[in-house]
């Protein structure tokens, strides 16, 4: 989807929101990873709630072009030397998190439009699709969802450990 150009301008800020990508201390470290997971916090609940089926169908793609401006800006924040490793491990697997969300956001957007080529536009949001496919991904998924908050903790980044999906959200302070 055309959201992925959308993506940039969320990278550039939270790129912008940490500073340069050379962290001196864990203080420092802490504050420019959480600027970023604030960004994409606001960013994910800035989204309108899906209403009919078409917006469903395309909110994942929006939640996937976040999630990976998150990610980048992520990368872009170094770690002290005593979290190097941690961080390290944390970034691997929020990449791989990211990888298993992807086609899932690819096949919703893709169903939509086979959808109204078939039908004509007024097919929009009237694909079926088989939630039963993907259930060892979404395995996966959920106990990275669970490694991700755990590693986050450890690192000392409490707003990153926050479920996007079950978290409420308080606006930065």
């Amino acid at each position: 989807m055309a959201l992925l150009a959308g993506a940039l301008p969320a990278c550039a800020m939270a790129l912008a929101a940490c500073g340069s990508g050379s962290s001196s201390t864990s203080s420092d470290f802490i504050a420019r990873a959480t600027a970023v997971c604030r960004t994409f916090y606001d960013r994910a609940y800035a989204l309108p709630a899906p209403v009919s089926m078409a917006d469903f169908l395309g909110y994942p793609a929006k939640q996937q072009a976040l999630s990976e401006a998150e990610l980048s800006g992520l990368r872009a924040v170094t770690p002290p030397p005593s979290a190097k490793a941690a961080y390290a491990a944390y970034l691997r697997d929020l990449a791989e998190l990211d990888a298993l969300n992807r086609p899932l956001a690819a096949k919703m957007a893709a169903a939509d439009a086979a959808a109204v080529q078939r039908r004509g536009a007024g097919a929009a949001g009237r694909t079926k699709l088989r939630l039963g496919e993907g259930r060892e991904e979404v395995r996966r998924q959920e106990a990275l969802r669970v490694s991700l908050e755990r590693q986050a903790r450890a690192l000392g980044l409490t707003v990153c450990a926050r479920n996007p999906y079950t978290a409420e959200h308080t606006s930065p302070g």
